[in-house]
């Protein structure tokens, strides 16, 4: 945490190296805060788990064996954590060690009255210092009290299903947490058996589709969002410092967040009248899918000066009136710290589907290779994964 590695090596030659002359008992908590860290994913391999703890085990004098029983947990997850538990992970482990530093700081009796009350245990996680990770802190919360929390690490989700399962609830508490297990009790008293608000009926009740629904990465979606070039100023430094990415929309006047499709139609219609019927079209989707397709946890890539950059959309979208007019609809991204990926090292078909001129693409067809991109933390001089 004192010593923060800004190398390009990955996670692990990182690590290896900031413990290096620590004790054995330190280097057994760091593998325990992985194994924590890795323990509820899905969308891992028990192999790669396990791998990957034993790994950091080995940096010991003496390694510890991993105890079977803990080891066969490790196949039995229970969320994807999509590309936030991939690239990620250094937050996580740092929010990890702030959160055993600040819990062993407790007394005994409020740890004690925290470990008997799952809501108090939930709000003291959510205030504690460091990163702010809110899958991680979801996941936590869920670990501690799997009987109360679900395993949604999802907030815009939990919303979403509450927001739709309400005609459930006899007295909504406005606490999403409460809230979803109270509907969770209700359909169970029903006989709808165990409830799981991913898979049909009850995904297709809040998703709006009737196929089977599943957890991250699946409802996760990949986009490009330009910035290099917007009225001759290069916007992505500024995003990348700063922490978000933008649409100009410079004559688009205060958008209210969820307008629906029809509403913006009328608005560009009106206020770009000076462009042709297709460029309407264009600045509608665009606009459409930033305010409205895009949401929390998405993956966003941007480029500048012959290099890619990656990051995940962390906030809903919002109109700021910009003096100069060049960023009024926003999304907050926390963007990866690496200095982008040279176009030279991108496999293919990414290079080709940059050159599509629009200022908002979907990529999600490329979404996999993108996380593979990401989780490598490509640097410049460090090899790209390859494509199949």
């Amino acid at each position: 945490m004192d010593q923060p590695d800004v190398t390009g090596d990955d996670f692990f030659g990182k690590l290896e190296n900031q413990l290096s002359g620590v004790s054995d008992g330190a280097v057994v908590l760091a593998a325990e805060l992985l194994y924590l860290n890795m323990l509820p994913l899905m969308d891992l391999r028990q192999e790669t788990k396990r791998s990957n703890i034993e790994k950091v085990l080995g940096w010991s004098a003496a390694p510890p064996a991993l105890p079977q029983h803990v080891s066969d947990v490790l196949g039995h997850g229970v969320f994807n954590g999509g590309v936030a538990f991939k690239t990620r992970r250094w937050a996580q482990f740092a929010f990890l060690i702030e959160f055993v530093l600040g819990w062993k700081g407790e007394s005994a009796a409020t740890r004690g009255e925290l470990l008997r009350d799952p809501y108090a245990f939930r709000d003291y996680v959510h205030r504690a210092r460091g990163h702010r990770e809110p899958a991680q802190r979801a996941a936590l919360t869920y670990l501690v009290f799997p009987d109360t929390f679900e395993p949604i690490v999802n907030t815009t989700h939990k919303q979403k299903i509450v927001k739709a399962f309400a005609p459930e609830l006899a007295r909504p508490s406005g606490n999403v947490d409460r809230d979803l297990r109270a509907i969770r009790r209700a359909l169970e008293a029903r006989g709808q058996g165990d409830v799981d608000f991913y898979l049909p009926p009850w995904g297709a009740r809040w998703r709006g589709s009737a196929a089977p629904i599943v957890e991250e990465p699946a409802g996760r979606r990949a986009w490009l969002v330009r910035g290099s070039n917007v009225k001759g100023v290069d916007m992505v430094p500024t995003w990348r410092a700063e922490g978000w990415c933008s649409q100009p929309a410079s004559h688009l006047p205060e958008v209210p967040a969820g307008i629906e499709r029809d509403e913006l139609k009328a608005l560009v219609d009106s206020h770009y009248q000076g462009v042709s019927y297709s460029q309407k079209e264009q600045k509608l989707e665009e606009f459409d899918t930033f305010l409205n397709t895009m949401h929390i946890a998405d993956v966003v890539v941007t480029t500048s000066q012959g290099r890619l950059y990656l990051g995940e959309i962390t906030g809903d979208a919002g109109y700021v009136a910009s003096e100069d007019g060049r960023s009024n609809l926003r999304r907050t991204v926390e963007w990866q710290p690496a200095n982008g990926i040279d176009y030279a090292d991108l496999p293919h078909p990414l290079p080709a589907r940059l050159q599509t001129q629009r200022d908002v693409l979907d990529l999600t067809q490329q979404l996999t290779l993108l996380e593979e991109l990401g989780s490598a933390r490509c640097t410049p001089g460090s090899p790209p994964p390859t494509s199949t």
